[in-house]
């Protein structure tokens, strides 16, 4: 079993008990009354946020170093990316090269549209950014 299913098993037992639930009821229902996201979800909305210091300066040095705007490349300057807020995102070869910050940060920042990106300030960007990935989540459900 992995650590993101038993954190995902430990949300789902929190809200039960918050919303008292019997074990047995199906949890999904009951995150989005709480306007919980999922694990999986959560983990997204860390890893935007993090870009979002990145891409902003509001971070550390050594953030910030790890990532590489396309447009900051001499070499991608000229393509379609170059000019926009896409950053590199380096190719692995293992799944846990993937969860790398350079890799999956870039990777998901990437996948964001640009009304969430273009966001002026951190509260705007997080309130923008969970209204995307819960209306991702429950809508298309």
């Amino acid at each position: 079993m992995s650590t993101i299913s038993r954190l995902q098993r430990v949300q789902n037992a929190a809200a039960r008990l918050a919303l008292g639930l019997s074990p047995r009821e199906h949890v999904q229902p009951g995150l989005k009354e709480l306007h919980w996201l999922p694990v999986t979800d959560r983990i997204q909305f860390k890893l935007a946020f993090l870009m979002f210091l990145v891409h902003n300066r509001l971070c550390p040095d050594y953030l910030s170093d790890t990532v590489l705007q396309i447009s900051d490349d001499p070499g991608r300057q000229r393509l379609r990316k170059g000019d926009g807020t896409d950053y590199d995102e380096p190719r692995t070869r293992t799944n846990m090269g993937d969860r790398a910050f350079s890799v999956a940060c870039p990777k998901t920042w990437n996948g964001l549209p640009e009304s969430i990106r273009s966001a002026n300030s951190t509260a705007g960007f997080k309130l923008k950014l969970k209204t995307h990935l819960f209306n991702m989540c429950f809508n298309n459900s």
